[in-house]
């Protein structure tokens, strides 16, 4: 069972990845939880996420490289779940369910404010930003609209007003249907 959650910046990808994963790694035991991010990335290289994505905007080989790396360790395991901006997209055709998250901006720029202790005002402007400077790249790169996911995923879900545990029981029913579990 390979599993792709995708959404934009607060949308509770990494979130609900790492929810879902607790919820069937008993009943699959080879259950592998992927989320890799640029965070994890510029940490290791000493500069910021501003800077890393202004250098990944001229060298469209950094995306390539990292997305290529995401096809290759999601292929590796029988059972995974990768959560990503372009996870519906760079394993499109060996996923077995994609998935993607939205909200309306308010309540993503809430989470990014909680989540990394600034205000409102300024989680709005970086949702925007990034959002915005995400799809441009990705537009550019590969030629993905990252505001028309629809047809690339199974399912949509709106996460504003359903809970985490609702979040991961719709999905879990997705993957019953399909008798992957």
């Amino acid at each position: 069972m390979r599993i792709a959650i995708s959404g934009w910046a607060g949308s509770g990808k990494t979130t609900v990845a790492k929810a879902l994963y607790e919820r069937l790694k008993e009943e699959l035991p080879t259950l592998y939880l992927f989320t890799p991010t640029f965070k994890e990335i510029v940490a290791k290289m000493g500069i910021t996420l501003e800077e890393y994505e202004k250098a990944a905007e001229k060298d469209f080989s950094i995306d390539k490289a990292f997305d290529e790396k995401i096809k290759e360790e999601f292929l590796a395991h029988e059972h995974v779940i990768l959560a990503s901006w372009l996870a519906v997209w760079t394993v499109e055709d060996v996923a077995d369910i994609s998935i993607f998250l939205h909200a309306p901006l308010d309540i993503r720029a809430k989470r990014i404010a909680d989540r990394d202790a600034i205000s409102p005002g300024i989680a709005t402007a970086y949702v925007l930003d990034r959002d915005y400077r995400n799809a441009a790249r990705y537009k550019a790169i590969y030629n993905i609209d990252l505001f028309d996911p629809w047809n690339h995923v199974d399912v949509g879900l709106n996460t504003k007003d359903l809970s985490l545990e609702d979040e991961v029981e719709t999905i879990t029913a997705l993957i019953k249907s399909k008798r992957l579990i």
